[in-house]
Formats: C-alpha cells, sequence, structure tokens
C-alpha cells in the first residue's frame, strides 16, 4: 500500500523559480492541496515548493511522487517547503490513496505539459456526470504552466491530438512522445457544464 500526500504538483519552470526567487529549479510546487487530505490537514499551501522528503532531496514532481509512493500509510514524514522564500518543515501524516485515484496520478507524458490526465471510463463519466464516455480526462492543471495559460482547467476533455482521436491516456502519450521540443500539440478540447457542452481548439509548445 502506498503513502498519500493529497497534493497537485509540477515542476519548477524558470519563470517559477524567478517568480519565487529560488536558487535552483530543484523541487515539485505545489497547484493543489486537495481538500480533506494530509497535506491539508498539516498545512500544507498552494505554491510550497516542496524540496526535501525526510531528509532526501526532491529532484522534480516525478520524484516527489515515487518518494511519496515508498512511504506507508500512518507513518509521519517531513515535508520541507520552501514559503514565501523561507524553508519550514512540515511533519504529514501520510493517507492511503484513493482507489479511483490510482490512474490519476499519471501524468501527461514523458514530456512536461503541466497536466495529468486518465481515460474515461464509463464510472468515471458517471461519477462526473459527463455525457461522453470517450476521450482523455484532464484531471490537474499546473498552475503557471503553458497549459494553465493558454485556459486548460480540471475537467477538460481531450477528444484529439494533432488530429488523432485519443481514447485513453497511452493514445495520449503515444503521440506527445513522438514530438520534440518545439513542436506543437493542437488539442481538440470539450468542456462540459451544466448539460451544456463547448469544443475548442487550444494549441500548447513542447517544453524543453
Amino acid at each position: 500500500v502506498r503513502g498519500y500526500l493529497g497534493v497537485g504538483s509540477g515542476q519548477v519552470t524558470e519563470e517559477d523559480r524567478e517568480a519565487f526567487n529560488l536558487k535552483t529549479r530543484k523541487g515539485a510546487i505545489i497547484g493543489e492541496v486537495k481538500r480533506g487530505t494530509p497535506a491539508a490537514k498539516a498545512g500544507l499551501k498552494k505554491y510550497d515548493v516542496i524540496i526535501e522528503v525526510n531528509g532526501k532531496p526532491v529532484k522534480d514532481h516525478h520524484d516527489l511522487m515515487f518518494k511519496i509512493a515508498e512511504i506507508e500509510p500512518g507513518e509521519k514524514t517531513e515535508i520541507k517547503v520552501i514559503r514565501d522564500g523561507e524553508e519550514k518543515i512540515i511533519t504529514v501524516t501520510l493517507g492511503e490513496r484513493p482507489s479511483d485515484e490510482e490512474q490519476e496520478a499519471s501524468t501527461a507524458s514523458g514530456k512536461d505539459l503541466g497536466i495529468n490526465i486518465t481515460t474515461i471510463t464509463p464510472r468515471l463519466a458517471r461519477r462526473y456526470g459527463f455525457q461522453t464516455e470517450e476521450g482523455v480526462l484532464i484531471t490537474n492543471v499546473r498552475q503557471f504552466s503553458e497549459a494553465y495559460r493558454k485556459g486548460l482547467r480540471a475537467g477538460d476533455i481531450i477528444l484529439e491530438a494533432n488530429r488523432e482521436k485519443v481514447k485513453t491516456d497511452r493514445d495520449f502519450r503515444n503521440i506527445v512522445n513522438k514530438l520534440d521540443s518545439g513542436d506543437t500539440l493542437v488539442l481538440l478540447i470539450r468542456r462540459e457544464h451544466n448539460g451544456e457542452q463547448e469544443e475548442f481548439i487550444r494549441t500548447l509548445r513542447i517544453p524543453e
């Protein structure tokens, strides 16, 4: 059983480093603290940059997920963060990952687009009240990422990537992983709200 913190985190970009006055780009920046989770109870906050877990340096957000997953639920864990330019140690008692979040932890691809995704299943469609049961659901968008700046939000559904239909998160990753840094990724997005649907196109650039 893997430990669970309950944050949506992302890579520290050069822009983040400058904006938050960080010495390096190491660590993971918190874009979301999920309500009622161990992170929320311990007082972790949006914009905190996690730099250590139990004294071990955190390289990036993938490394953070890996380190947390290695710890048993129920264990007290020391998380060192940079908050408003100051280092703080926050003790968190890790929980158990909710089963339906198991998949949602999958990041977009090897390339960091600033989004987390999961395949839409009939169960997930019912849970969110979606009319569609096909496509890839964006479960988290990291603040300050290009995806966020282009207006993508959690709950958006990716129908096509570079004019190819995507039915699973694997389809999406396969398309993205063929692209090089600087290439463009054209997404067809569906957004459902109060029974209304809109579809729109957003173009992202693959990061360095």
